[in-house]
């Protein structure tokens, strides 16, 4: 006896194999609708209580909130403007291409820009497209797992696992982790590519593969790196009379997405090229993953138990939970068997992939990738490629319930206990209720700024040192009221000019700092005072209330006062 869900299944013998995508029914489109609700539900779940206030509760404690804010907020402004010129974001001035100093979040801006255009803020918009990518990333993965076996219920387990982990839940303030999305998407393309040899798969792929490009450069070499493994498993579906009818499409595939991917790199290796941005294997090794990360789990009910002596703050969680590796076992269960089964082959080698290019230099794979990818160069948080293991454990986790339920189809036991086992795998993950703080807004002195007609170019006080520069964040999110160009800055590159003014501003307002203000063409000077201590802020309130080159426009009731600079 079938169950119900698996009657659609033609190759349902053979379930592990080479089950064909589930037909469009109105069954299936049913089913596709609960998995969108349960995704929705789930993401309101684990990052309770966020929904209940998301235009004040945030993560906006965390620097790297505050960036991706900005970034989204810049791409939703710059791109009906002059979208020639989308790298050229309004810090950092004088430099270029200073949006590629960060990850690019092109995909999820362009989710969220619709809500930026009707006026919705940039918190608020962070918050949504949280939740928004949680919720694609579980339907993705449901959508490849229930096409590969058929089973609905394996589906939702698996899209809980790829969605809601210790590694996406660690990196909340990160939201380039939340849109992995296009990760099982690109795999299901492959696959269907390898099996139809159609050309409009080839164009879904290409699709996919710039999609998580543009999202996040580390989510789009893991893509490449999956499908690449993928390719070298499953060679028996291109090799010998199979050529013929696949490699003109995947060359297609490769053709399309390359000028767009090229196009996103270009200011990435302008960096690499002429500003040495290249990271030192030295410095991949030093944010390696270590053996204790496999661990290590965020989760309230582990981390209460056991794994707070794994956990390493900074470190990456990469425990997927004990249900997982149970289904995992299961699905593996059959030995050779299942081995056989060249999409089980695939996410096993992706893996173990994953696991290996986590270790970074300790791994001769890292090594070699390091010397002929360009793109390792400059990544450092190798331990992120983790997230390759987590991703192969959701699918086999969602193979084995699949298995599972076909071995006791006659029980109707085994349907229950397949929800139950989709609540614990949530339950294990689950970090709710989130730490969140409360965001105030942006400061009124800025609406000024906004009201100022032509160029300017402005100076946030205190100018922080470069190891400090992460305090920048809020000056940036400020700019979004604005979007004037900002001698301030923050992201994973910090250039020189700007070491160099933070070492002349830390005397501000002396001569040498003022001069400095004079040769960068600064127009404005925003002062926090409320940053300062107490004694160091009267002497520079008093120094600029004495320097005619200073007039004030401006001032806030908790201590920021704008200047115009003569």
């Amino acid at each position: 006896m079938i169950p119900n869900d698996l009657r659609n299944n033609k190759l349902y013998p053979k379930l592990t194999s080479e089950a064909l995508p589930y037909s469009s029914t109105k069954k299936n489109k049913t089913r596709t609708a609960q998995a969108l609700a349960f995704f929705i539900l789930l993401s309101i779940i684990h990052t309770w209580p966020l929904i209940t206030n998301p235009a004040h509760l945030s993560r906006n404690d965390n620097a790297d909130t505050v960036l991706c804010e900005w970034i989204v907020s810049w791409i939703a402004y710059q791109l009906p403007r002059d979208p020639l010129h989308l790298y050229e974001a309004n810090i950092f001035y004088p430099e270029k291409h200073t949006l590629a100093f960060s990850e690019p979040l092109i995909a999820p801006a362009l989710i969220g820009a619709p809500l930026r255009w009707l006026g919705v803020p940039p918190v608020s918009t962070f918050n949504l497209l949280l939740l928004i990518g949680f919720t694609l990333t579980g339907l993705a993965m449901y959508t490849l797992i229930r096409t590969f076996t058929g089973d609905h219920i394996a589906g939702l387990i698996a899209g809980s696992l790829a969605a809601f982990n210790p590694h996406t839940l660690t990196r909340i303030p990160q939201l380039q982790a939340q849109f992995s999305l296009w990760l099982p998407l690109a795999l299901l393309a492959l696959d269907r590519l390898l099996s139809d040899k159609r050309t409009k798969d080839a164009l879904w792929l290409a699709l996919f593969v710039t999609l998580a490009t543009t999202t996040s450069l580390y989510f789009g070499v893991m893509t490449v790196v999956a499908l690449g493994v993928a390719l070298i498993i499953r060679f028996e579906d291109w090799w010998g009379r199979r050529a013929n009818p696949f490699f003109p499409r995947i060359g297609l595939a490769v053709l399309l997405a390359s000028p767009v991917v090229l196009l996103i790199l270009a200011p990435y290796w302008h960096l690499y090229r002429h500003l040495g941005f290249a990271r030192p294997l030295d410095l991949a090794a030093e944010f390696a993953a270590h053996p204790s990360y496999y661990l290590s789990t965020a989760g309230r009910l582990h981390y209460a138990m056991w794994s707070n002596r794994f956990y390493e703050y900074g470190g990456e969680c990469l425990f997927p939970g004990l249900i997982a590796f149970g289904l995992l076992i299961v699905a593996l269960a059959s030995g050779i068997r299942a081995v056989k089964d060249r999409r089980i082959r695939m996410f096993i080698a992706i893996g173990i992939t994953g696991i290996l290019l986590s270790f970074g230099p300790k791994t001769p794979i890292y090594v070699l990738l390091y010397k002929v990818f360009p793109p390792f160069k400059g990544f450092r948080s190798v331990s992120r490629f983790g997230f390759l293991f987590l991703f192969a454990v959701a699918a086999l986790a969602g193979y084995g319930l699949a298995k599972l339920r076909t071995r006791f189809t006659r029980h109707k036991w085994i349907t229950p206990i397949a929800i139950v086992l989709v609540i614990l795998v949530n339950l294990e993950a689950t970090r709710a209720p989130m730490r969140l703080s409360h965001f105030k807004g942006i400061p009124s002195v800025y609406k000024v700024l906004a009201a100022h007609k032509g160029s300017a170019v402005v100076a946030e006080m205190p100018f922080y040192s470069p190891r400090n520069s992460y305090k920048n964040a809020s000056y940036m999110l400020a700019s979004t009221t604005h979007w004037k160009s900002l001698l301030n800055g923050w992201g994973g590159y910090i250039p020189k000019s700007y070491r160099r003014r933070a070492d002349v501003f830390r005397h501000f307002p002396e001569e040498a700092a003022v001069e400095e203000l004079q040769r960068a063409g600064v127009t404005h000077v925003v002062v926090h005072f409320n940053r300062y201590e107490k004694e160091e802020a009267m002497k520079i309130f008093h120094a600029l209330y004495n320097n005619p080159k200073f007039k004030e426009l401006a001032s806030d009731p908790n201590g920021i006062k704008l200047y115009r600079f003569k």
